[in-house]
């Protein structure tokens, strides 16, 4: 008896396990050994691979989002770089007219 507990204990903290779920998975396995419990423990892993799943979903959705994002911002950049070089251009042909009537009429 005192080996079982002990060998449910160890399957416990090797495992991060709660006392109640250890003793179960334990004792699941009939004539139950310490190699065949902590063979047998499938739960954790499903939900070790569930939690890892639903992480990579979140991720990816983030991903995608940021990504979304990013090219918004970019397109709007482009945009307003243009509208820029566009006010910046007739400026320039304002001041060439300017200069131009300066000069005629210098001469």
């Amino acid at each position: 008896m005192y080996s079982k507990e002990q060998q449910m204990l160890e399957l416990k903290s090797r495992n991060h396990l709660m006392t109640g779920e250890a003793r179960r998975v334990f004792s699941h396995a009939c004539n139950a050994t310490y190699a065949t419990a902590a063979k047998s423990n499938t739960i954790c892993d499903d939900f070790e691979s569930t939690v890892d799943q639903k992480i990579e979903s979140i991720v990816q959705s983030l991903l995608k989002k940021m990504e979304k994002q990013t090219l918004a911002f970019q397109e709007k950049i482009e945009q307003q770089s243009l509208a820029f070089h566009e006010k910046m251009e007739q400026q320039t042909l304002a001041l060439m007219k300017m200069f131009e009537k300066t000069v005629e009429t210098l001469l």
